[in-house]
C-alpha cells in the first residue's frame, strides 16, 4: 500500500467514520416526474394507451395556451352586421 492510499483512507476514517465510498446510485427522475404527476394522470384518464409523443404534444399544447390566453369572443361581438 502506498502512503498516499494510507493518508486517504485515514482522512476518510477521520471524517466520515469509515473507509469506504459514500453511497451511490438511487432515483434522481422521481421528484421531476412527481411536478407532472397530475397533468399525467389526467392525460391516462383521458386515454389509457397514450404514448409519450402524444403526452408530450398535449404538454407543448397547454404550455401555449398557459403562456398566451386565450381572448373568448362572444356571439354577439362576432357578427358583422
Amino acid at each position: 500500500m502506498s502512503a498516499a492510499s494510507a493518508i486517504r483512507w485515514w482522512r476518510l476514517v477521520n471524517q466520515h467514520g469509515t473507509p469506504g465510498t459514500k453511497r451511490q446510485g438511487g432515483d434522481r427522475r422521481a421528484a421531476r416526474i412527481a411536478a407532472h404527476a397530475r397533468f399525467i394522470m389526467k392525460a391516462i384518464e383521458r386515454k389509457d394507451d397514450i404514448t409519450l409523443i402524444e403526452m408530450h404534444s398535449l404538454q407543448t399544447f397547454s404550455d401555449i395556451f398557459a403562456r398566451q390566453p386565450i381572448l373568448a369572443v362572444s356571439p354577439t361581438s362576432s357578427s358583422r352586421s
